[in-house]
Order: C-alpha cells, then structure tokens, then sequence
C-alpha cells in the first residue's frame, strides 16, 4: 500500500479543514448582510416557516417563491432553535459543501487512490461551489441530495435512493433531472436484461412527487411565488413545448469547460484522434454547428451566463469579439458533448437531461450547472462501478460500444 493509500484520509481532513478556514474567514465568519437572493430567501423563511414542525398547510401554500420549500422549513427550523437562521443556513450549507468534497474523495475501495482525489478537486474548482457553500442559497443541499440518492441507487438500496431524491425535488424542483435521468439508464438497462424492474421504479417514483407537489399548488409554484418572479423573465417552463434553444447550447458550454477540460487536465487524458474521427462525432459536430447558427448563444450584458461568460464577454468585446466568442463556444460546447456521445450510459443521460432542463429555465446561469457536475465529479470518482464516468476511449471495446457503464 503506498503511503498516499495509507494517508489519504488524514491529507482530505486536512485539505478540508484549510478549506473551510478559508472559506470561514473569506465571507467574514459568515455573518455578512444578506445579499442578492438571500435576502429574498430569508425573508420567505422567517415569514413563513419560524416554528414547531409541521408547518402549515397554508404556508407552503402560499410562500412568494418558486422553489419548492424544504430548504427553507429547515432554515426556518435552525432560526427557531439557534434565533439566528441566516448564520445557522450558511453554516449548515458549508458543512454539507465539506461533506460532498469528502464523500467525493474518499470512496472505500479504489484502485487509484488519487482517482477520487482528483475528482474532489474537480468539483471544488467550479467557482460557484464554494461561493455557495458560504450563502443561504438551495444550490448546495440540492447538488449534495442528488449525489446521496445517486450513491444509494448504485449500491441497489433503491427505497432510500427514492426517498432521497423526493427530498431533493422538496429542495429544487430541477433537481429532478438526476432521478429522471436514472430512470432512463435503467431502463436501457432494464431492454438488455441486465436490470429490474424494482430499479426503475425507485427513481420514477421519486419524480412523481415533482407532479405531487404541482397539484397540491394548482401549478408549478405557488401561485404568489409565481405572481412575484415570472414577469421579470422568460418562463418556458409555463409552456410545454417551449424551449430555448441557446440556453442549451450554453449548459453545453459549461460542461466542457468546468468538466471534459478539468478532467483532461486532472486525470491527463486526451482521446485519440482515431476515436475523435468516429463518424457519430462528426455528426455531432454538424448537428452542433446547425445549433449555434440557428440560435447562438450570445448572452446579453444583463445575462452574461457567469465566470466564463463575463470573462468572454470582457475578453472578446465588440461585434467581431461577439462573433469569436461564439467559436469558442462552439469548442467547449463540442468537448462536453464528445464527452458523453456516442454513448447511452447513466453520464450521458446525466448531462441529456441537465441540458434539457437548463432550455427551461428563465435566464443562462453557470450556477444552474452544480448538481450536474456533482454527480459527474461523483461518478469520475469511482470508475469501476456500474454507471461510472470512464471516458469510452479508455473503456474496452465490447463496454465502450455498448455504453453499458458510462
């Protein structure tokens, strides 16, 4: 056993502790004012869910928000015990940050121990991880609830996968993503005999309780949450059929540029450039192209997606800059899709399904990516298990052409 195996817990606990030290001392003790959506969020907490469990009917009802309550009964919870649930939220969300980077870091078995290591240290790289961790936003325990319903499932304990994934939905509606996109992993799976029914059902289950909480508001929100927060924006998530088309394209964006490049760089891996020249590639790439002409992703100034897309906007300006910013769009958007395609495994589904949900959305936020890159980072952690994220061109032929553990 070499001695990075031996030690590798000691040098995560450590790596932890000077994160959360630093995080602690960077947002001054987490007791800053609360700002941007904070102040919103916790209004809507000691407004509406100070007090004994449970709380009202009549509150969840009609709380001014448009996601689902859980985070906030549980921060209304932590200000009833402790009077002060702004500090106790944020210092909650940067203990479940710490945990997921952990529980990311230091999977029981592993052939490389540094596997995991790396995979941590991809997730804690995407500059809205730790920003999040110090706030009072959902992003953090949704990102974490998915990870545990995802880890929970793989180990064939579906009841508490479902159960954990209904709580992440309570969280986030767009949470349900992850169990949807598990759903239609097994049920591949399920078409090739190699899964049960009993693991489908666990994770559709979980999404059905999105349609529960739906028809317990009337619509998708409460209707005051609905009343305060659509008119301001976009809202194809009112429309069936209406998506749009460059906040997908962005989404894509995002990948490859806070996933498929971390990883190459992490794990130094570039595929070949035989297997870059499948013909289902370049089909991709056409496909993608046809995309960013149809509707680019150019990003409005009061929009400007986040990290990469202000430091796109700032690098590139003007008509022209637009124009060469959307080729290097166009780039990273190929690197997350080649990533996951050709392939039809769980990573693939995970990302299919992120980018879908992001066309519904009201703006293009980098942030929406988190609970995505969480389960991607999770499963890059464990390469050797049913549904992991090992790029196909290091798989074996018969796995790589089949897709079944990707």
């Amino acid at each position: 056993m070499s001695a990075l195996a031996r030690n590798r817990h000691l040098l995560v606990l450590c790596a932890l502790l000077v994160l959360g030290v630093g995080a602690w001392l960077v947002s001054n003790g987490l007791a800053a004012a609360p700002e941007k959506d904070e102040v919103h969020f916790l209004e809507t907490t000691l407004a509406f869910f100070v007090g004994p469990l449970p709380p009202s009917v009549e509150s969840l009802r009609s709380y001014p928000e448009v996601i689902t309550p859980f985070a906030f009964v549980v921060w209304g919870q932590l200000h009833h015990l402790f009077g002060d649930g702004l500090f106790a939220g944020r210092l909650l969300n940067l203990f479940v940050a710490l945990g997921l980077l952990g529980a990311i870091a230091l999977p029981r078995t592993s052939e490389d121990p540094t596997v995991p290591l790396r995979a941590a240290l991809g997730l804690a790289l995407f500059p809205y991880f730790m920003a999040l961790a110090v706030h009072l936003y959902t992003d953090i325990p949704g990102a974490a609830l998915v990870v545990l319903g995802l880890h929970l499932h793989l180990r064939s304990r579906w009841v508490g996968a479902a159960v954990v994934f209904a709580i992440a939905i309570a969280t986030r509606q767009y949470m349900v993503f992850v169990p949807a996109a598990v759903a239609a992993w097994e049920c591949l799976r399920f078409l090739k005999g190699d899964a049960r029914w009993v693991e489908i059902a666990g994770p559709l289950v979980a999404c059905t309780t999105l349609l529960a909480w739906i028809a317990f508001w009337g619509g998708l929100a409460p209707e005051r949450g609905l009343d305060r927060w659509i008119a301001p924006y976009p809202a194809p998530m009112l429309e069936p059929l209406a998506f749009i088309l460059e906040y997908g394209l962005y989404s894509l964006v995002g990948i490859g540029v806070y996933f498929t490049l971390p990883e190459a760089i992490l794990f130094r891996q570039i595929p070949p450039r035989a297997w870059l020249a499948q013909r289902s590639l370049l089909i991709v790439a056409a496909v993608m192209a046809a995309a960013f002409i149809a509707d680019p992703p150019f990003l409005p100034p009061n929009h400007p997606g986040g990290p990469f897309g202000r430091a796109a906007r700032w690098l590139l300006p003007g008509e022209v800059g637009g124009l060469l910013r959307m080729v290097v769009f166009y780039a990273m958007a190929m690197l997350g899709a080649m990533r996951f395609l050709p392939r039809t495994g769980l990573s693939f589904w995970l990302v299919a399904l992120a980018v879908t949900m992001s066309m519904k959305s009201q703006i293009p936020w980098e942030k929406y990516l988190l609970p995505c890159l969480a389960c991607l980072w999770y499963l890059r952690s464990r390469p050797g298990q049913p549904g992991g994220a090992t790029p196909a061109w290091e798989m074996p032929t018969t796995i790589a052409a089949g897709g079944e553990e990707n």
